[in-house]
């Protein structure tokens, strides 16, 4: 799993720096080097105050939920993504530069930071992502009767834990992730 994940990052690192020098070399072209050379300065200049302005911006929001004594997961994940927007603009290509100016549009940030954190949540023991995130919603219905009965045959799967907490209604759900904002 873990090698097949190098792999395709490598692959997608590798067609993303040809299309990036592409672009680059078509904009040298097209435009010539002077100007290029002068929407790249322009460009790391915006991205740094963009990464300025994100972090500073999500250390704010980080702060101020925790300061109302709530869960400070999604303003850290929106925070992540606006900043791996900025450092997009910052750091690579014409290319990246324009993915990066996409994602630090609200829908479309709030919309990558709620896949970032569909993705990181179920990597996560129970109790971090409560702390993190916040309680959890839980869709459930009613299972079968649990009898703790010497004569009562065992069920299809096994059941632990001390009688007394299994005797009554079982049920069965799942977890399920916060509305968002």
């Amino acid at each position: 799993m873990v090698r097949r994940l190098l792999t395709i990052g490598a692959v997608s690192g590798v067609a993303l720096l040809i299309v990036e020098l592409g672009v680059l070399g078509l904009a040298v072209w097209k435009l010539g080097v002077a100007v290029t050379l002068g929407l790249t300065v322009v460009k790391w200049v915006c991205g740094g105050l963009l990464a300025r302005h994100e972090g500073m911006r999500g250390w704010r929001r980080f702060r101020d939920t925790l300061d109302a004594g709530q869960p400070p997961g999604r303003e850290v994940t929106a925070a992540v993504v606006g900043l791996g927007a900025a450092l997009l603009v910052l750091v690579a290509g014409f290319v990246s530069a324009v993915v990066g100016a996409v994602l630090l549009i609200p829908p479309v940030r709030r919309g990558v930071a709620a896949l970032v954190e569909r993705s990181i949540v179920p990597r996560l023991a129970p109790a971090v992502v409560g702390d993190v995130f916040g309680p959890r919603r839980v869709r459930f219905r009613r299972g079968d009767r649990v009898s703790t009965d010497k004569n009562t045959p065992p069920a299809a799967t096994p059941v632990t834990g001390p009688p007394a907490a299994l005797d009554g209604d079982v049920l069965e759900g799942e977890v399920l992730p916060p509305p968002h904002r």
